[in-house]
This record gives structure tokens, sequence and C-alpha cells, in this order.
């Protein structure tokens, strides 16, 4: 695993920027307050403080960014990763997590990088080409898979579901870098001798917050 590299405040203010300057909205600390109280959520583990998220929404889908940030402090959490995922725009439910980024020396750059694929993937969401409506979120082949597909079977002339690949019609920019992690992650993960589902080992331990009974 390469050296930890937390970022700095001058670095976090300029992600920032260009975040917004991305169309992303922040998530502070307050609105993470509320919704925890709404819905009477419990922290999957301790936590040093509420950390600064991102999220911009598009076609009723929502791109998630967790920085590891923690405003209260001005730094960085001591442990954790940064997160990028796809959420249902109305229900909240994750429907496609990113490999955890870790805070090495490029951190920020790599996590601006993930945010903005993402953010291409549900602004350019595809239509299907049988029925005209959005295409869904599915699991592809492997726990990390993902592909696009539309099951309005009674909307198909041929009444089969319809379906693309997950990079279909991905910038070549955006295509090469999501294609170099894998290739990156895969050489990792053969030389390290992990096999099978033991390859997700991070995203099958990350907890989320659970709601409690009501006492």
């Amino acid at each position: 695993m390469p050296k930890q590299v937390l970022p700095t405040l001058d670095q976090f203010v300029e992600f920032t920027k260009k975040m917004i300057d991305n169309e992303f909205d922040i998530i502070r600390p307050g609105d993470v307050s509320k919704k925890i109280r709404r819905f009477n959520l419990k922290a999957p583990r301790k936590q040093e403080g509420q950390e600064i998220g991102f999220r911009s929404m598009s076609n009723g889908l929502t791109v998630i960014v967790w920085t590891t940030w923690i405003e209260s402090l001005g730094r960085a959490a001591k442990s954790d990763t940064g997160w990028v995922s796809i959420a249902h725009a109305t229900t909240d439910k994750r429907l496609y997590h990113d490999r955890p980024t870790h805070r090495t020396e490029n951190f920020l750059t790599t996590l601006l990088d993930r945010a903005l694929i993402a953010k291409w993937r549900i602004d350019n969401r595809p239509v299907c080409y049988a029925c005209g409506h959005y295409m869904s979120i599915t699991r592809g082949k492997g726990m990390k898979g993902r592909c696009w597909t539309c099951n309005r079977l009674e909307l198909h002339q041929n009444r089969k579901l319809t379906s693309k690949p997950w990079d279909d019609n991905l910038p070549a920019e955006m295509k090469k870098l999501v294609e170099g992690w894998r290739e990156r992650y895969n050489r990792y993960a053969t030389k390290a001798g992990i096999a099978g589902k033991d390859r997700h080992q991070a995203m099958q331990r990350r907890k989320t917050w659970q709601a409690q009974k009501a006492s």
C-alpha cells in the first residue's frame, strides 16, 4: 500500500472549487445531522466528526462523493477513504459504489476524476432502444460489475430485456482512466494473490448507516 498523504486545507479548498464549478452541491455536517435525526440513523463506526460530501442529481440518479474532510477540525480524518457512489434520487438506495479512493499523493485528483466520471454516467443515462425509457443500473458479471438494463418487457416488441455495457459511450479520455484503474487493480490483486470475492473485501466490509428502532 502506498504511503498515506493527507490533503492540506489549500488543496481541499481548490478541490471544493472544482466540484462546485462542475455543478456539485456541498453536503455539510448540518445536512447530515438533519438526515440522521429524520431517519434515526446510527453511525457505522466511531467518528472524529462529520465529513463534508458532495452530490449532483440528474435523470433520476444522484452521485454522492465522500471526501474524509472534517469541517469542524479543518483537516481530513486520520483513518478513512474517499468514496464515490450512485444512488436512486428518490429512495437514496445505493446502486453503485466505486472502489475506495485511498489518501495517497494524488487522492483529491483521483477522487475528482471518479466523481466527474460518475456524474457523466448519470448526465448521459442511456435510454432503452426498445421503449424509450431510462435504463437502470444493475449487476453485471462479478461483484463489482455493472451494466445498464431495461426490464419493461411489456413495452418491448420482442418481450426481451435490453442491456448496454456500463461504459457505454463513455468519452475516450474517461474510458482510458477507468481502464487504467481496472488494470492497475487487477495487477495488484494478481500480485497479492487475491482471488474471487476476496478482491472486494473493502466493499464487503464497508458498513453503512443503520436505522434504529424507535424507543
